[in-house]
């Protein structure tokens, strides 16, 4: 059993993704970890890696489709990238060692961003790239790639839930213990360099993503796939659920409520 597997996480309707995203992955790194791909139904196979498709056995919710796929993995550490981050540079494969390193050294972190993520780090800089990030309850934890200890992240992922419920609520459930976040420093160059998964946004292809993208990569995406717009039509065309976002709120604040009760507690 390998210490560190890689994660694909993805879903039917995005298949045509996979192989641009294999592509970009035979370019700028070629992993030898075995690459488990976490879809509904359907297979995929790529003669350079060892790849393992995990299905649920029903239709279940994003996440318990997460927890099944995660939970099926025997490494000790998963590095989880999303279907929507194609590659674009070349790996800093001695970082992705460096980060193995910290986690075999630091049983309380449970992942480590490879590239910037918003919010207040602390000032330690004694391992740089990374450094620790203070709680934040919107993005402490998210879909962007990253390393994350098996054992701690299955504590994080919960039935029933959604990507932005796993991503806000989950955020918050990291406030409880003493289980740490790392990210690239804000002036460094990330470890993993690609468009932080904007190639789909809200279930279309963003234009201006995608030229960047075949101008850059020259990636042939296939247009039929989903509609094309511009992040501006994009936004100004989906509708904001506010009831959703408000019942977020409320579940966040539940979870803090009870992080605060059990320390008044344990005083």
């Amino acid at each position: 059993m390998s210490k560190l597997a890689i994660m694909f996480n993805t879903c039917d309707k995005f298949n045509d993704l996979w192989p641009l995203f294999f592509e970009c992955l035979d370019r700028f790194w070629k992993p030898k970890y075995d690459i488990y791909v976490n879809s509904e139904t359907i297979d995929y196979k790529n003669e350079n890696y060892n790849i393992i498709n995990i299905h649920p056995n029903n239709n279940i919710s994003w996440s318990d489709r997460l927890y099944n796929c995660v939970n099926k993995i025997d490494s000790e550490y998963i590095i989880c990238i999303e279907d929507e981050c194609l590659i674009e540079e070349k790996v800093n494969i001695e970082y992705i060692d460096q980060a193995v390193n910290m986690m075999d050294n630091n049983n309380n972190i449970a992942c480590i961003h490879f590239m910037h993520i918003p919010g207040e780090k602390f000032d330690d800089e004694s391992n740089l790239p990374f450094v620790k990030r203070k709680y934040n309850y919107r993005n402490l934890i998210t879909q962007q790639v990253c390393i994350w200890r098996k054992n701690k992240w299955l504590k994080y992922i919960k039935n029933n839930e959604n990507p932005w419920e796993y991503e806000c609520l989950g955020s918050a459930r990291g406030v409880i213990g003493n289980d740490e976040f790392y990210s690239v420093k804000d002036d460094l160059a990330d470890v993993v360099v690609y468009g932080y998964g904007f190639i789909v946004y809200r279930g279309c292809f963003m234009k201006e993503e995608l030229e960047r993208l075949e101008q850059k990569l020259s990636l042939k995406f296939d247009k039929s796939a989903r509609a094309i717009k511009t992040k501006d039509e994009i936004e100004r065309n989906t509708n904001i659920d506010l009831w959703f976002y408000n019942r977020l709120r409320i579940k966040k604040r539940i979870i803090l409520f009870k992080k605060f009760v059990c320390g008044m507690f344990n005083k």
